[in-house]
């Protein structure tokens, strides 16, 4: 797809937060075994034991960060030029619609942030099949171009 410009207007953040948890164990296991056997004329035997100790420590670490991105704007916006070729027709109809129905063969590059904000034509901040039906309308000749987006 072409670059093509989009709407000049306010700058809104995008924010992401990302947490990742980490939680670590360690265990230590110490035991010790003593045995004392005497022995005399008088046959005695005595045993000693010793067994101890079993330590879990857990500690769990959270840590947060967060991101804020502000989109650069840019020029201006050709309403429903969904493929940003200067022109409104059937072919935008055809990308926007792979779009909203979530097409795993379109890319990225043929659906950029250009291509989304030309088809913004309800001017939602989404595109969405509502976005969709009113383009068809204006290409079956139902709606006038100042119908599209916000003129």
């Amino acid at each position: 797809a072409k670059p093509c410009t989009v709407f000049t207007g306010e700058q809104t953040p995008e924010t992401a937060t990302t947490t990742t948890a980490t939680t670590t164990t360690t265990t230590t296991t110490a035991t010790s075994t003593t045995e004392v056997t005497t022995t005399s004329t008088t046959e005695v035997t005595t045993t000693s034991t010793t067994e101890v100790t079993t330590t879990t420590t857990t500690e769990t670490v959270t840590t947060t960060t967060t991101t804020e991105t502000t989109k650069e704007p840019v020029s201006k916006i050709v309403w429903g030029d969904t493929d940003c070729n200067g022109e409104v027709n059937i072919m935008d109809a055809v990308l926007l619609a792979r779009a909203v129905g979530d097409d795993p063969t379109l890319t990225d590059a043929e659906f950029a942030e250009e291509n989304k904000a030309n088809s913004d034509v309800e001017y939602s901040g989404n595109v969405d099949a509502n976005d969709l039906s009113k383009l068809m309308s204006y290409l079956a000749r139902m709606l006038p171009y100042s119908a599209l987006g916000r003129q």
